[in-house]
């Protein structure tokens, strides 16, 4: 398969999440992806927008999804203007179990998508502030080397 890429700009809202997953799906079942590793991607990338609109900056006018497909990988990367949000603060290391225990209202989201996805990190972009980049490996090889269009803003 040769890489297909396409962008997908929302209104940052929680109700606008659905065009993600629909973009996301169409695309990739045309494409003949792996229906779990699009589930995977699609949930992580979800979780991430939601964290954003929820906790970014309200003056946000849009985010902007520039998604790639190869027969190694799905990468996604979440543009956003808001507040950055660093990541690696939030440790993999609390398990849903534990955060039942401890009777947490949030905080399963970043767990999630780290368990969803092979890599996320932040790509510095064009305007000094960081964009999140997923990425889903389809072969099972995690040392997929990333797209260089992921930074190129």
């Amino acid at each position: 398969m040769a890489s297909n890429r396409w962008t997908v700009e929302i209104a940052p809202a929680l109700v606008n999440l659905a065009k993600v997953r629909q973009a996301i799906g169409v695309h990739t079942q045309m494409l003949g992806i792996n229906p779990s590793a699009v589930y995977h991607i699609t949930l992580a990338v979800e979780e991430a927008c939601s964290n954003i609109i929820r906790h970014s900056r309200r003056d946000a006018r849009h985010l902007s999804l520039e998604i790639e497909a190869t027969n190694r990988c799905i990468q996604v990367l979440i543009k956003d203007v808001g507040d950055p949000f660093d990541l690696e603060r939030y440790p993999s290391s609390t398990t849903v179990r534990e955060a039942i225990k401890n009777k947490l209202r949030s905080g399963y989201g970043i767990h999630l998508i780290k368990s969803l996805v092979d890599e996320y990190k932040y790509v510095l972009n064009g305007k000094g502030s960081p964009d999140l980049l997923l990425v889903k490996h389809l072969d099972g090889d995690k040392k997929t080397e990333v797209s260089t269009h992921a930074g190129s803003s």
